[in-house]
């Protein structure tokens, strides 16, 4: 990410930022493995929804400090003048890399497996072997396949919030600084709401909170089509921060009660990367949905079928039960 702030703004050298960002989001995808993984490292199936609801809870309000101090950086700088930009660049890959060093001193990892010769070769056998055995974890195969389907939805929310707001209220209604406004105040909003999801699966299981945040984002996108005003923006950009980090936080730690913890890494892999393929076809309905019915209104109502989809295919998973090996 600190590359980026290197890269001379009147240069044209899109390519090469092209490149770092790539870089960037390859090595932020592939820490997440990680990062999810060592769940099932640091605590027990008890603790794990809380914990879990922490991790997301603190990066929510955690990531409101940087940014903050980079919007400050911009304005102070000048709107139109690159430097703030890449002080931004700067003042996020330190942040970061500074929280970073905690967690390598004082983190160790139980599950795993022992070092060995062409661990890259090894690795993909491995994958292809859990894949193949995979549907031996039935409950497992059928989580990840209401995983893709649900959290499809939550992300193409995520990805189509502005676009979709754009062609409803029209390019005018919405500047930088109200966009700005609308992510802090989710990130804000996503604090208290992910500790609550962590303290209330334990109340009432973790199951039925992650439904209910399933419903809370079909309540969006019913919303959403009725959108005539700003304001109801920041009111649906609320109600999806009530339960954007209890849904993702939940998510992760009923998955990692059910898979086998000494293969946690790879199957939080398959976990990851049904979650970097969501939004893929949200978008699409969308796109669809607007061209043929010539109203894109209606496209924030098409994907709810997928929030329906994974629902259905969640509650009717079979009992969970907790994988201690």
């Amino acid at each position: 990410m600190e590359a980026l702030a290197f890269v001379p703004p009147s240069s044209g050298m899109w390519q090469l930022l092209a490149i770092f960002y790539v870089l960037s989001f390859v090595g932020f995808a592939g820490a997440n493995v990680f990062y999810d993984s060592f769940l099932v490292d640091v605590t027990s199936n008890e603790r794990m929804d809380n914990v879990s609801a922490r991790g997301y809870a603190y990066g929510y309000i955690s990531s409101v400090i940087p940014f903050g101090i980079s919007l400050a950086l911009i304005v102070l700088l000048g709107m139109d003048e690159a430097i703030g930009y890449q002080a931004g660049f700067i003042v996020t890959a330190l942040w970061w890399g500074l929280f970073t060093l905690p967690m390598l001193r004082n983190v160790h990892q139980k599950h795993y497996i022992e070092p060995e010769p062409k661990p890259v070769a090894n690795s993909f056998r491995r994958l292809a072997s859990t894949f193949r055995n995979i549907r031996q974890y039935r409950t497992v195969f059928l989580f990840l396949l209401a995983y893709f389907f649900y959290i499809d939805g939550v992300d193409t929310i995520i990805v189509m919030v502005v676009p979709y707001a754009t062609s409803v209220l029209g390019s005018d209604a919405l500047d930088t600084f109200m966009l700005l406004g609308i992510l802090l105040l989710i990130q804000i909003i996503a604090f208290p709401f992910a500790l609550l999801y962590g303290r209330l699966a334990k109340r009432y299981s973790t199951g039925r909170m992650i439904i209910m945040g399933i419903f809370t984002y079909v309540l969006v996108c019913i919303g959403g089509y009725f959108l005539t005003a700003v304001w109801q923006i920041f009111l649906l950009g609320a109600l999806v921060a009530s339960a954007q980090g209890g849904i993702q936080a939940l998510s992760r730690s009923y998955y990692a009660k059910i898979i086998p913890k000494q293969h946690s890494n790879e199957f939080f892999g398959f976990y990851n990367i049904i979650g970097k393929f969501a939004a893929i076809m949200g978008p699409g309905i969308m796109a669809l949905t607007t061209t043929l019915t010539g109203n894109p209104r209606w496209s924030i109502l098409a994907i709810i079928p997928l929030f329906l989809i994974g629902v259905l295919l969640f509650i009717f998973l079979p009992k969970q039960r907790h994988a201690e090996s």
